[in-house]
């Protein structure tokens, strides 16, 4: 007996639909949950508006191009797809690959606006000084006025005294983030200090003034991966 099209076309519906109400049942999801599992895993990487001076149209090209080709290296195991900034996996014991990755997935500079938006790899950590040393060739600086330090970073903070305080004692009378946390870093006798702003971001110079209020210097910023590693 022949099918008519129109029935035929309704048959083959319902068998894909059923293959993949199988599928799903057979790892114990339904397809459109595990497309949004999948989804979930891989979060889009974090945007920051870097506020500039100097960019022209004769350098506007190249730096992006500068920006683009900054990496990092990370070392991944093929064996377990454990992923690394060190040379030893914690989990298998297995020999780790060294691999280069890109600090930014994407890089727009504009020129009227004096403003490059940049979207940091989910996996890197990020430095802001490897930024300025890249913009620097360009003769390009940040616009410390203007750049302002929305949601969370880290600053690295250093000060000639061993610190009794001040500096929490600064930046809680600054008002400057609705969270801090310093911590000290005895190998690099530094403060790491762990902020966030979610409302009126401070710019970069008021939490340099900050502070400076407590004798201590803003020597960098950093963005860490939003991707925790196994």
């Amino acid at each position: 007996m022949r099918t008519a099209p129109r029935f035929r076309s309704l048959f083959v519906l319902t068998v894909l639909s059923t293959l993949l109400a199988v599928q799903g049942e057979a790892t114990g999801q339904k397809p459109s949950q595990a497309k949004q599992k999948e989804a979930s895993a891989a979060p889009d990487g974090r945007e920051i508006a870097l506020l500039v001076k100097g960019l022209s149209k004769k350098s506007v090209a190249a730096v992006r191009e500068d920006l683009l080709s900054l990496s990092t290296q990370v070392y991944i195991c093929s064996a377990c797809e454990f992923e690394s900034s060190e040379a030893a996996c914690t989990k298998c014991r297995a020999a780790l690959k060294p691999e280069s990755r890109a600090l930014f997935t994407s890089v727009a500079p504009s020129m009227q606006e004096n403003l490059i938006a940049v979207t940091l790899d989910p996996r890197v950590v990020v430095r802001l000084s490897q930024i300025e040393c890249a913009l620097a060739r360009r003769k390009v600086k940040i616009d410390d006025e203007r750049f302002m330090l929305p949601g969370r970073a880290q600053l690295l903070v250093r000060t000639p005294l061993p610190d009794d305080g001040t500096i929490e004692k600064a930046l809680d009378d600054a008002k400057l983030f609705e969270e801090f946390d310093v911590v000290l870093d005895p190998a690099t006798n530094q403060f790491t200090v762990t902020v966030r702003a979610e409302k009126n971001a401070p710019t970069r110079v008021k939490v340099a003034a900050a502070l400076a209020a407590a004798k201590a210097q803003l020597i960098d910023i950093v963005w860490s991966p939003s991707i925790a590693q196994p």
